[in-house]
């Protein structure tokens, strides 16, 4: 973990006892099909009634089987962590409606780690390649909401100027002879973006209904290692991708408040599309979520 990393996941630390029982709040704890659990939370609070601070967490897993078509054997996870911090925001109600802007950091940390061998020809080629992606963009978010009796609504918009952008990768094969490598450097960012809706429908018994929908692009581009048609060195290629995100969830949230929000229980969806050089892959994941609500 580089020491940029280090530094915001100190701040984010250092703002959850501040957080914890004030502003904005929700604490979503995610199990897909395997009954791993990954986060999803946001820690609001308010300075005073126009000024806040916030933290928002997200990760990540998925971990892929013998999906390689050259290798008999292989296994690919791939883990990725979102770290924002809205460092000053401000905010303004007028009548039914909100609306709020803020300014800040995103930290994305992205690790792939492959690992495969097969029989190609008369020889077995091993091969065991960890990459580590991190970027740094400087995050502008706006929001606009409308509240009423009977549901409530807002959407937002997160825009993410151009970033730094560094590349770790630590590759090692084994084939007629051994030989490792990787590359190590550090390239600028595109503008990446996303978009959210978050409602609540109050059905005035008992507990309230909530939904949400989430797209996110984010584009990454930089070089790395890859083995030579003799499988005797690397050549260096560049990646261009285009990665995006699209969540989808609903959400009943009990009546009964906590300090930390109403309890509530709900499922989202979650699709990971990387287009890489024109190769689409795509993974859908399916959570059960548990977790306290306050986004209202």
């Amino acid at each position: 973990m580089d020491s940029t990393m280090k530094k915001l996941l100190a701040l984010a630390a250092l703002a959850l006892p501040l957080t914890s029982f004030a502003g904005e709040m929700a604490l979503d704890l995610q199990f897909d099909e395997d009954g791993k659990a990954t986060p999803v939370t946001t820690y609001a609070h308010d300075w005073n009634e126009v000024f806040f601070s916030q933290v928002k967490y997200r990760s990540l897993s998925i971990t892929e089987a013998d999906a390689s078509t050259t290798l008999s054997k292989s296994a690919s996870t791939l883990n990725e962590q979102f770290v924002q911090l809205s460092l000053l925001g401000y905010k303004k109600e007028m009548g039914n409606v909100n609306l709020a802007v803020s300014g800040g950091l995103e930290l994305i940390r992205i690790e792939r780690d492959e690992f495969g061998f097969g029989p190609i020809a008369t020889q077995t080629l091993v091969i065991d390649n960890q990459v580590e992606i991190t970027s740094t963009r400087a995050l502008v978010t706006g929001e606009l909401g409308y509240n009423s009796d009977s549901f409530s609504i807002k959407g937002s918009l997160d825009i993410k100027p151009a970033g730094s952008l560094s590349v770790k990768q630590d590759t090692s094969i084994e084939y007629t002879t051994s030989f490792s490598g990787g590359e190590d450097g550090s390239h600028s960012t595109d503008l990446a973006y996303g978009l959210k809706l978050d409602g609540v429908v109050k059905t005035g018994l008992g507990f309230d209904i909530g939904f949400g929908a989430e797209y996110g692009l984010l584009p990454l581009e930089y070089e790395l290692a890859t083995a030579n048609e003799t499988v005797t060195g690397f050549n260096t290629v560049s990646v261009k991708q285009d990665e995006t995100t699209t969540r989808y969830s609903v959400r009943f949230i009990l009546g009964k408040k906590t300090d930390m929000g109403r309890p509530m229980i709900g499922m989202t969806q979650e699709t990971l599309s990387i287009d890489s050089d024109g190769d689409t892959s795509e993974e859908t994941i399916n959570y059960l979520v548990l977790g306290f609500d306050k986004r209202f």
